[in-house]
């Protein structure tokens, strides 16, 4: 390899595979390099991996998927260490989930629109990850499903890899499915009450001391919002529903089997998020037989 070679190759995503218009930054403290680039966009990667240990060619396609979504939807640089990488890309779509995939494209389309009606400029060679794509061309199949599905309305501007793109009154209809990837929220379902002094204690002490710090120091996540602790107007419904769009996750506990947990469990998984079920021990032998199947945890 000659120092030509070298030097290129130091320049390269390490996810992605493009030229980067400077050298990744070190932070020595924390042992990982900063990344600026076209298709990524900004991200951190420890030194083990870029050194010495990468990730699989199909896990980059989907990493840079993920940073790229995490820094254009909520600012955020994230960070690509051995310990996360793999539940970094469980939260991809499977490969051949074509809708899902499309679902993700309008719902970054949506996220780039100042107001309905707007045209947002999208680059193929560039913006291909938003929908978890891996190249070019297979961003272009998801552009062609969306509008043969009228929900994208494309308007050329005399560039082959270059478009302006506007959501139908069904495209926006549709981005109401798209699971929240990059949201930094969880929402917590749960009995808010109980006639039993003891259980409603046991409750709160079920939220305040296990759901969210697991949710918020554990998992990182800024918030785990429960509906009565938030302040809104409006109806309660509605609210919860608004809120339910906005998170990454549900966590469902059955106990005291409410029909409000079910009902929200039931939208979240009808928008795509994933639902963890929990529910106290006690409660377990009146469990609808679906919780089994999806493998309620007891407590």
């Amino acid at each position: 390899m000659n120092g030509a070679d070298s030097v290129d190759r130091a320049r390269q995503c390490p996810l992605c595979g493009s030229l980067l218009k400077q050298d990744p930054s070190r932070d020595l403290d924390n042992g990982v390099y900063w990344i600026d680039c076209d298709v990524c966009k900004e991200y951190g990667i420890a030194e083990e991996m870029l050194r010495f240990n990468p990730p699989p060619v199909d896990a980059k396609r989907v990493l840079s998927a993920i940073v790229r979504r995490r820094f254009d939807f909520a600012g955020q640089r994230e960070v690509i260490t051995p310990e996360n990488y793999r539940e970094l890309v469980s939260q991809a779509p499977d490969s051949h989930d074509v809708p899902s995939k499309v679902r993700y494209l309008l719902g970054y389309i949506a996220h780039k629109s100042s107001f309905p009606g707007d045209k947002v400029i999208l680059t193929s060679l560039t913006d291909y990850p938003i929908c978890f794509a891996a190249n070019k061309d297979e961003f272009e199949f998801y552009v062609r499903y969306a509008i043969d599905a009228g929900f994208v309305e494309k308007h050329d501007l005399g560039m082959r890899t270059q478009c302006e793109y506007c959501l139908t009154s069904k495209g926006w209809e549709e981005t109401r499915r798209v699971p929240t990837l990059a949201s930094p929220y969880a929402f917590v379902a749960m009995s808010f009450s109980s006639e039993d002094d003891n259980r409603a204690a046991l409750l709160t002490q079920a939220f305040d001391e296990a759901i969210k710090p697991a949710i918020e120091d554990d998992a990182g996540y800024l918030k785990a919002i429960r509906v009565d602790r938030e302040e809104f107007l409006g109806d309660i419904v509605d609210e919860i529903i608004a809120r339910i769009k906005e998170c990454r996750f549900v966590v469902a506990d059955a106990t005291e089997h409410r029909n409000g947990v079910y009902f929200e469990a039931g939208y979240a998984m009808g928008m795509g998020l994933p639902v963890i079920w929990t529910c106290h021990k006690d409660d377990m032998p009146k469990a609808p037989c679906v919780l089994f199947a999806l493998h309620c945890g007891e407590g």
